[in-house]
């Protein structure tokens, strides 16, 4: 996998000390950076600067999409490394990411699609998360997922 496609601050600064040692020409660093911040795919704007601005990565909330536009979606972030998660995922929408992305798991009880390639925990400290009954099992699920991608 190339190593840039996962840009954050890190990242971006190898990249131009590469620029400076002349290991890379810039026009090969400009098109690395293309598609930063967005990148329009006609019926989303996928938002691939979201790490570096914020820390996290872009969460695909996957409710009123359909299954091609969700497996989109999911292949050009995952095109771009790191974690991926999608929220409020179908099983038929899975389905459609997995033809496009080795390696997503559906976790079926928190409705999520998930691709973990970097195993670090981020965070200060550790979340309980308490269900009150059966019903909020998913929604629990959910959170738990999304605390661990």
């Amino acid at each position: 996998m190339d190593r840039w496609r996962f840009m954050n601050s890190d990242s971006i600064r190898k990249l131009f000390d590469e620029v400076r040692r002349g290991k890379l020409s810039p026009d090969v660093a400009v098109q690395r950076l293309r598609h930063l911040p967005f990148e329009d795919l006609g019926f989303a704007k996928v938002d691939h600067h979201r790490a570096l601005r914020v820390g996290m990565p872009e969460v695909i909330f996957g409710e009123g999409k359909t299954p091609a536009q969700l497996a989109t979606i999911f292949a050009k972030l995952a095109k771009h490394g790191g974690n991926l998660l999608a929220t409020r995922a179908t099983e038929k929408q899975f389905a459609a990411v997995k033809k496009k992305v080795r390696g997503a798991e559906y976790r079926a009880l928190a409705r999520a699609i998930v691709l973990e390639r970097d195993p670090k925990k981020y965070g200060k400290g550790t979340i309980t998360v308490v269900s009150a009954g059966t019903s909020d099992i998913p929604v629990a699920e959910e959170a738990v997922v999304h605390g661990g991608v």
